[in-house]
């Protein structure tokens, strides 16, 4: 009965990730117009990311957010008491983007199907 007490945080980890993952790849987006690496094919000029300084990229919160939390929590993860917690918050904050990812990858394998022709006439 004590491990079903620790799932607790599976839910909130899980949160973490759905709002955490979009946020970082909007950064990595950012970076990547900044250094003018993005592909001509990347969505209509209206999707695309401005091209921007360097600085914006630099000093956007979201780097640095997740480089305080993890040497903030990485430590507290391995000398807590309440360890067995925090890792159902890990596992909830690594599924919720696996899961999401796998989601949109039968969306698009669902939709191709649509649009191709059918062989058999």
């Amino acid at each position: 009965m004590d491990s079903l007490t620790s799932l607790w945080p599976l839910p909130l980890g899980f949160i973490a990730g759905i709002v955490a993952v979009p946020a970082l790849f909007r950064w990595l987006l950012l970076l990547l117009a900044s250094l003018g690496k993005l592909p001509r094919d990347l969505g209509t000029d209206q999707q695309r990311p401005r091209k921007s300084g360097m600085r914006l990229a630099v000093f956007h919160p979201v780097p640095w957010l997740l480089v305080l939390g993890l040497a903030l929590g990485v430590p507290q993860l391995l000398t807590s008491s309440a360890r067995a917690e925090w890792l159902w918050f890990v596992a909830g904050a690594v599924a919720a983007p696996v899961l999401n990812g796998v989601l949109v990858y039968r969306a698009v394998r669902r939709a191709r199907a649509k649009r191709r022709p059918d062989a058999s006439i």
